[in-house]
């Protein structure tokens, strides 16, 4: 009696991926039906095929979707008081990261404001990122844009992006947020310190800001701590660090 071979399985399978581009990646991969003896062995091959498209297709759609930035560290619900007039002091607020040992990406800082008045066009300030150096600012990381609707005379905060993609922090390491006003500042816009030490529920783990910050007049280079005999006011700035935890 006659007996045939039965068709391997790559038959019954459909075409699995045609020509794509994705993210700018393209790749051919398909199955065509094979009568061959070595069944096993080809369907295998095809089948590796298909698992390998499959991924490289998965890779390419999250790097080009990436996560979400998320608040890692904020104060900002806690109660607010007048600070330090903006065209006056140089600011600066310390913060420090948590332990993920592949690190995070800083992509942009609010600033609570009791008073707006020309953040942009009359107190124009340049807000940078700074490494620590022996309790005070050290190299700078980078920069923010100031955005222009906060010429308003509005007040709350302000959101300032870091500029390219963000910056690179390492874990359990301190950074200053620096607010730096030149000699012809100009305008009535103050800032807003916590009246309290503590953080605001959920961000990061392990992520802290200092409970205290510096300032300076803005014609010299010498950072004081706000609790010290030269200009007295303890409490950090009311602040939100976003971005990315890697």
């Amino acid at each position: 009696m006659l007996t045939s071979t039965p068709p391997p399985p790559s038959l019954f399978l459909a075409r699995a991926c045609r020509e794509s581009n994705v993210s700018g990646f393209s790749q051919r991969c398909a199955f065509r039906p094979s009568f061959s003896p070595a069944v096993g062995r080809r369907f295998g091959f095809r089948f590796l095929r298909l698992l390998l498209c499959l991924s490289l297709l998965v890779g390419a759609w999250s790097s080009s979707n990436p996560a979400s930035a998320a608040v890692l560290i904020k104060n900002t619900d806690q109660d607010g008081s007048l600070g330090y007039s903006n065209v006056t002091f140089d600011l600066a607020q310390a913060f420090t990261t948590g332990d993920n040992t592949l690190g995070y990406n800083l992509t942009s800082v609010e600033v609570g404001y009791s008073r707006l008045d020309g953040l942009a066009t009359k107190a124009k300030p340049t807000f940078t990122l700074h490494e620590n150096s022996s309790g005070r600012p050290g190299n700078a990381v980078g920069s923010f844009t100031i955005p222009s609707p906060a010429d308003s005379q509005q007040y709350g905060n302000v959101l300032f992006s870091a500029t390219d993609a963000g910056f690179d922090l390492a874990a359990d390491t301190k950074y200053w947020l620096v607010i730096d006003h030149p000699n012809d500042s100009s305008g009535n816009t103050w800032v807003s310190y916590a009246s309290s030490d503590d953080e605001d529920a959920g961000g990061a783990s392990g992520w802290s800001i200092a409970d205290t910050s510096l300032v300076r007049f803005r014609s010299t280079n010498i950072w004081n701590n706000t609790n010290s005999t030269f200009l007295v006011h303890s409490g950090s700035l009311r602040i939100i660090v976003n971005g990315e935890v890697k």
